[in-house]
């Protein structure tokens, strides 16, 4: 969970309990985009948040890398799963195991949600940041439970507080091997899904950060070495 050593080292050495075995199913491209999105997807709704089957969710974003595993988890778990992306999208999520779909682009999701569920919902994944976390939070129900990966319990503005009783979580993925292990006996019983939007040799890596920027990938990017 430290950020060392830059990210496109082509060799580096690891701990044993940050590794796994790439399913055999997978290519190398295909297991190079699991760890990172695959575990902070899990960590966020296993150990933040806690959920539980027959409970709703909220997931933003939900097509990206870290949302498309977000929601096969919660659906594989038995939760209610409602998501918001753009129209392009909504198939695809719908694939993953929600159970509703949000265009955010033709409706305020917030006032959508609020109205489906007057009364909060169990859960949410904050997966946009800035004002839309403390719009996030006011769909939450008393005592519900909300994790960010963008927003650390510090930089939360105290005068924006919460429904009565609800708690905060922010993750920053750690490697573990034994939820990698998790992930990959669902990939090779065929109930987790990879989608990769596109692929670069390492040395055209800035266009896919150029793409990244762009905004609105499905999936994940790879990069490839030779």
């Amino acid at each position: 969970p430290i950020v060392q050593w830059g990210t496109y080292a082509e060799y580096v050495t690891v701990p044993e309990s940050s590794v796994s075995r790439k399913p055999s199913s997978l290519t190398f491209s295909e297991a190079a985009v699991v760890p990172l999105s695959g575990l902070t997807a899990y960590q966020s709704l296993f150990e933040a948040v806690d959920l539980r089957n027959g409970e709703t969710i909220l997931i933003p974003a939900a097509a990206g890398g870290v949302g498309s595993y977000a929601v096969q988890l919660a659906a594989l778990q038995g939760a209610r799963v409602i998501a918001t992306a753009r129209a392009v999208n909504h198939d695809y999520i719908l694939a993953l195991g929600a159970s509703r779909v949000i265009d955010y682009t033709a409706e305020p999701y917030h006032e959508v949600v609020k109205a489906a569920y007057p009364g909060g919902v169990d859960a949410v994944f904050d997966l946009l940041g800035g004002d839309d976390t403390y719009t996030l939070m006011s769909l939450l129900k008393p005592k519900g439970r909300m994790v960010s990966i963008l927003v650390p319990e510090q930089a939360l503005d105290t005068a924006r507080p919460g429904p009565v009783n609800s708690r905060y979580s922010y993750v920053f993925v750690r490697p573990e091997s034994r939820q990698l292990d998790k992930l990959a006996a669902l990939i090779e019983a065929g109930k987790l899904r990879i989608h990769i939007a596109a692929s670069f040799p390492l040395e055209e890596a800035a266009k896919a950060h150029e793409m990244i920027e762009a905004g609105h990938v499905r999936g994940k990017i790879v990069l490839t070495m030779e």
